[in-house]
């Protein structure tokens, strides 16, 4: 009798820790994979297609296959783990996804796509639609999904902000031009009809000039060089190259005014103000030579995502 009680008492138990979930049907499942095999094809013409037009013609069917495929029920526990020209970050709550990926337009200059996925029983979709070309002090504004600062994401950090809520930072890359590579730390947030917003003020910068305050991080570079831009969880600090001007000669433009690091790290620490207050060194000590890659040294070119790039490419 014990036995049967114990028995009923365990399936029980299964039963409600598996209500919760939700589980893909075999046929969205089929679906799911189907639309996976379409996008893996799809987004890498976008990256790779030596013909702009049919770049441009994979961009616009990856938009609306990745919907497609959204729309399918059960879609959230669906991983896409082949994507590898599509960046997909998550929330470390999961309470949202962001999948971007960009296009190079084929002037010199790239635009990015994206879309943040809530973790909803039905679809609760944002598009968001790369503005960055527009805007004049990208650091000083807040703006909506139709008007989003363009990255590709390579990190989510949480904090609580000023108000209590919760906020997220993004960390994210961005071609930018053939000379000039920019990284981007954003701020995520929700508003209370649960609409994103872009850009916060919240970190604080002391200078000689008095105090200002940015909605983003932006650092711009010369090309070769490699820049860091993320959260250090053991420093608990936001981490970042300072970057010196220096004058570099591009052929068929003559010479420009770019950036590259000194060797130094500046950066940021959550304060108990839910803002975040600029570190002006993190170390003391200094390189013998800015950090530049190592395929940058070898005179290897190499894409967005470390594959080797032919030359003549």
């Amino acid at each position: 009798m014990q036995r049967i009680i114990l028995c009923l008492a365990i399936t029980l138990f299964s039963g409600l820790a598996l209500r919760g979930q939700s589980w893909l049907s075999p046929n969205d499942t089929l679906a799911l994979h189907h639309y996976e095999d379409t996008l893996m094809v799809l987004s890498y013409a976008v990256l790779n297609d030596s013909v702009p037009e049919n770049r441009y013609a994979a961009c616009k069917r990856t938009i609306t296959t990745l919907v497609q495929a959204l729309k399918t029920p059960g879609s959230w526990e669906w991983p896409f783990r082949r994507l590898k020209s599509i960046s997909l970050q998550y929330a470390p709550d999961s309470t949202f996804r962001i999948f971007t990926w960009q296009l190079d337009r084929g002037d010199g200059t790239f635009r990015q796509y994206g879309a943040i996925q809530m973790r909803r029983k039905e679809l609760v979709l944002h598009p968001l639609i790369d503005r960055s070309h527009e805007l004049d002090w990208p650091e000083g504004e807040t703006l909506s999904p139709d008007r989003w600062y363009g990255a590709i994401y390579y990190h989510i950090e949480p904090f609580r902000g000023p108000d209590g809520r919760p906020m997220y930072v993004l960390f994210g890359f961005d071609t930018h031009s053939p000379w000039q590579h920019r990284k981007v730390a954003d701020v995520l947030w929700f508003d209370d009809e649960g609409r994103p917003r872009f850009g916060a003020p919240v970190f604080v910068k002391d200078s000689g000039q008095g105090r200002q305050t940015l909605h983003r991080i932006l650092l711009e570079y010369w090309t070769e060089a490699a820049v860091r831009l993320n959260y250090d969880p053991g420093l608990e600090i936001i981490i970042f190259d300072y970057l010196q001007p220096v004058s570099k000669v591009v052929p068929g433009q003559g010479k420009m005014l770019t950036w590259i690091p000194d060797g130094t790290y500046e950066g940021f620490r959550l304060g108990d103000d839910g803002r975040w207050h600029h570190i002006p060194r993190v170390f003391h000590q200094m390189l013998d030579r800015p950090p530049v890659s190592e395929h940058a040294i070898k005179g290897e070119k190499r894409d967005l995502f470390g594959r080797r790039v032919r030359r003549g490419q």
